[in-house]
């Protein structure tokens, strides 16, 4: 029996071994000849075997590769090899690999090592230029390499079975097993047993099945409420007896009906409800209406509803004309002076969540959300008047106007206002912004009268809300 038809039980030693070649997985060659079976390893090593019964003569030779030839300077001709073999753990063993006298002393960690950073500074004339040609090549590599190609989560099956029922969650009382089928409530008694696979294709099948009820209107609902503020469904997680009943359940099940039948077509709803007499009603107060539904469940008008932080943050880059609206692309970090791109893309971390989205109630990355939270604290204000964020937008859509509007403050302040309102000024703040700009500048202000006004109408609730 030759040990290379034999896996061993351990290796322990630098870069592994190799089975039929050197560590460097070239031909092994010792003393001038050429081998075809062997292992190669790079010392220190230790290798465990554990030999078949019956086996009680063992013959091996060790040799240095290509007998020390390929050593530079005069380490090849001083060059030589321990080998042992032993029957049994000896008491007094070699050294182990990474304790050897020279890793020791020069490895990472011993008193001679020498880091990347100092590196250069041991080096002189043409190895230190090479060093440094070759870290400016791998700086480019960095910067124009391509990027990284698309991945994505997916699972395989595993062990297939039906499990029984844990009372109360605790796996010691076990009852019933519970067969891998859809729900009861939404398919009747008559449910089909998920056979052949684990039942995960199976139960995705049966969420987004046109015969499924529920998963229609519950989309419906979620799409209705970021529209409206509100759900027809006032608990978008609960279509239950414990949830809030609907307002307009036949408007809940035409819409339903219309998604299923546009092949689920999220774009067709979208616009079947913003061009509804609904959606483009005004905010316009009405005395009579507000006595019989104050809280406009019935919708007799379009309630004021405040921006969401994507949506605001979008708004602000977009009027000060620094917005980038390219589609596709990796996340980025919001805390990135230099991130312009739409919110949408910002990484979001379950650990410690950019404290923009976090001032702003985004919610909770760790655990799913029906519906946002809207809080009004003093931090959102300060945040508003001494960001850098704030600050670079408002210098930014100073400049945009003095480009688009050079002529006057008059013209500048109208393009302003259509900019960052979508209306005309009216004559009060017409001469209000004239009169703040004709002030007098102090000397201690970190910005122009003109990029404290453009910051005024980025932080107004005008511009945070929506009428």
């Amino acid at each position: 029996m030759k040990l290379t038809e034999i896996k061993w039980k351990s290796l322990d030693g630098f870069s592994g071994g190799k089975l039929n070649r050197n560590y460097q997985g070239k031909p092994l060659r010792v003393g001038g000849k050429t081998y075809t079976r062997g292992i190669g390893v790079h010392a220190p090593c230790v290798i465990v075997y554990d030999l078949p019964e019956g086996y009680e003569r063992f013959t091996a030779k060790g040799g240095l590769d290509n007998s020390g030839s390929d050593q530079n300077g005069g380490c090849g001709d001083q060059a030589s090899v321990q080998f042992s073999v032993y029957t049994e753990q000896p008491v007094n063993s070699p050294v182990k690999p990474g304790q050897d006298l020279l890793t020791v002393v020069l490895g990472k960690d011993g008193p001679f090592a020498v880091s990347d950073k100092d590196l250069e500074n041991f080096l002189t004339g043409t190895k230190r230029k090479q060093l440094q040609q070759l870290r400016s090549e791998a700086e480019l590599a960095k910067k124009t390499s391509p990027q990284m190609y698309a991945v994505a989560h997916s699972y395989t099956e595993g062990s297939i079975a039906d499990m029984r029922v844990f009372i109360r969650g605790n796996p010691a009382r076990q009852k019933e097993i519970a067969p891998r089928r859809f729900l009861r409530i939404l398919e009747g008694e008559e449910r089909s047993h998920y056979t052949g696979e684990s039942g995960r294709r199976q139960l995705a099948d049966a969420i987004a099945s046109p015969d499924n009820p529920l998963t229609a209107r519950v989309i419906v609902n979620r799409i209705w409420q970021h529209h409206f503020g509100r759900g027809i469904v006032d608990t978008p997680s609960n279509f239950g007896k414990q949830g809030t009943a609907p307002t307009h359940p036949e408007l809940l099940d035409y819409l339903a009906a219309r998604l299923v039948a546009s092949g689920w077509s999220i774009k067709t709803l979208h616009r079947e409800i913003m061009l509804s007499s609904t959606y483009r009603l005004s905010s316009t107060f009405n005395e009579s209406n507000a006595e019989i539904d104050a809280d406009n469940r019935f919708l007799w008008q379009m309630s004021r509803r405040r921006l969401d932080v994507e949506a605001w943050r979008d708004a602000v880059l977009d009027v000060s004309g620094r917005l980038d609206r390219t589609l596709g692309g990796p996340s980025m970090n919001l805390a990135d002076a230099s991130n312009v791109r739409r919110t949408i893309y910002a990484q979001i971390s379950r650990h410690e969540l950019d404290s923009l989205l976090r001032l702003f109630d985004f919610p909770d990355a760790n655990i799913t959300s029906s519906k946002r939270s809207e809080t009004t604290v003093p931090q959102q204000q300060l945040f508003v008047l001494n960001s850098p964020f704030m600050v670079a937008q408002a210098k930014a859509l100073t400049a945009r106007l003095h480009a688009e509007a050079p002529d006057s403050d008059t013209e500048r302040i109208h393009r302003a206002f259509a900019l960052a309102y979508s209306r005309p000024p009216s004559d009060i703040e017409v001469e209000l912004g004239l009169t703040y700009l004709r002030s007098e500048q102090d000397s201690q202000d970190r910005l122009s009268l003109w990029q404290a006004y453009a910051q005024i109408l980025l932080g107004a609730n005008e511009f945070m809300y929506l009428d």
